[in-house]
């Protein structure tokens, strides 16, 4: 049977620890989330987005599978990103894909909160028969912005990010970390075999909390 109990249990993992972001759990309920543990990352920047990968995970290039067995989510779309664990047990991608392909909307997709709160989210992406762990919003503040040009110096909007975390029939434990700009929605995942999952939620945990995406 499938287990729609959204609880979130980011903030519990590492208790007492200050808060960094803001995060509101699916009942509505605020809460707290903790920064990123130290672990041994290295950086990935591009145009769109910087995230931190584990140092000793491969890169793949040349993807040609869908991105279903990497995120846990039927999308059609190669990985943008994939590094993985020497033996492959462990992988961690990006995918994007164009909003309007998730739900049509009249309007560009700008950030995710347009398309609802967290269990809205949920439903247009995650597996319906998956074991939900957890859910929260983040919620990052944007510094201004300097265009170079008569309009000088701009304010920019938050950016929010969905993350949650669930386990698959064929027993893959996910965390994955959705955002949205620009008519683009970004998957961020980190998965692992449910029986691994303790021993390298730390390392995955950390690279899917560290992705941030870029306005400009």
């Amino acid at each position: 049977m499938t287990n729609f109990q959204y609880q979130c249990c980011f903030c519990r993992l590492w208790p007492g620890v200050a808060a960094s972001t803001c995060s509101e759990a699916i009942d509505g309920t605020s809460t707290t989330c903790s920064p990123l543990l130290n672990t041994e990352l290295r950086e990935v920047t591009t145009s769109q987005y910087s995230l931190s990968v584990p140092a000793d995970y491969l890169g793949f290039d040349g993807i040609e599978a869908t991105a279903t067995g990497t995120l846990g989510v039927a999308v059609s779309t190669p990985p943008l990103l994939r590094y993985g664990s020497a033996d492959g047990k462990e992988n961690l991608s990006v995918v994007v894909r164009d909003a309007a392909s998730i739900k049509p909307t009249f309007f560009q997709i700008t950030d995710i909160t347009q398309y609802g709160g967290l269990a809205d989210v949920a439903k247009l992406v995650l597996p319906k028969n998956s074991r939900f762990l957890s859910a929260e919003s983040i919620t990052l503040p944007q510094p201004p912005y300097d265009t170079g040009t008569i309009r000088g110096v701009i304010e920019l909007p938050d950016i929010h990010l969905y993350r949650y975390e669930f386990q698959t029939v064929e027993d893959q434990h996910y965390a994955l970390s959705i955002a949205a700009s620009r008519g683009q929605v970004y998957f961020v995942g980190a998965s692992a075999p449910v029986d691994r999952w303790n021993d390298e939620k730390e390392t995955l945990l950390n690279s899917v909390q560290s992705f941030r995406l870029k306005r400009y």
